[in-house]
């Protein structure tokens, strides 16, 4: 046999085995999960000269926490310490701070799955001396988690 037709065996035979493996199917591409649900929930309470409010939720999963400082009266013009961090079973463990937030200020972190987790609203000295007329400050924060 020559090497001229060896070789046309050979291309021929890459044909067939190259048309044998294809199914004619194009790939199929994977589609990534739909995100979990998310939850919004509304904190709110009242907070004086050097005190401090704390309240835990739960995440279902993993994904995106979203807090914002959505209200404070009487005065917004009165910084606050906002935080968001890991409840621990005694005390939340501060992740994320912003000790200069007024009112539409926004944090916001990642969870790797389900879990506990706490946001704290609180003074850090800058409510006014408290006599003759203590001020009080009225506020809300809004969470959206997985």
């Amino acid at each position: 046999m020559s090497r001229s037709r060896i070789r046309q065996l050979l291309v021929a035979l890459a044909a067939v085995t190259a048309a044998a493996c294809d199914s004619g199917n194009t790939p199929v591409v994977p589609t990534p999960p739909d995100p979990a649900p998310t939850i919004t929930e509304t904190f709110s309470g009242t907070v004086g000269q050097n005190g401090a409010v704390t309240f835990n939720f739960t995440t279902k999963a993993a994904g995106q926490v979203t807090a914002r400082l959505a209200l404070q009266t009487p005065d917004e013009t009165i910084p606050m310490g906002f935080s968001l961090g890991e409840w621990n079973g005694l005390a939340c463990e501060v992740k994320i701070r912003n000790d200069n937030a007024l009112v539409g200020a926004i944090i916001a972190g990642n969870v790797s799955g389900a879990g506990t987790l706490c946001a704290s609203y609180y003074d850090v000295g800058r409510i006014p001396d408290p006599n003759p007329n203590p001020v009080r400050l009225t506020f809300e924060i809004v969470l959206v988690h997985p």
